[in-house]
């Protein structure tokens, strides 16, 4: 059964206070070797980074399922 992605929305933001959320997007953030300035960011790179960030997860914690995405987030 694919993971939606309202159940990992809800499940990330349940866990951890928001700080500790914060210091662990910007540990991952300092580990993608495509971070760029903030002043260069855009849709391009924020996507390369949580695509980075679900690979890097599944593949520590050996789970590759499949991640349904709602339409409204979809390209094309």
């Amino acid at each position: 059964m694919p993971t939606t992605l309202d159940s990992v929305v809800t499940k990330y933001l349940r866990s951890g206070s928001p700080a500790q959320r914060t210091a662990t997007t910007l540990r991952k953030w300092s580990r993608w070797s495509g971070a760029v300035p903030l002043e260069r960011l855009n849709r391009k790179e924020i996507r390369e980074f949580l695509d980075w960030a679900y690979e890097d997860t599944a593949s520590r914690h050996g789970n590759r399922g499949s991640v349904s995405v709602p339409t409204e987030f979809r390209e094309g």
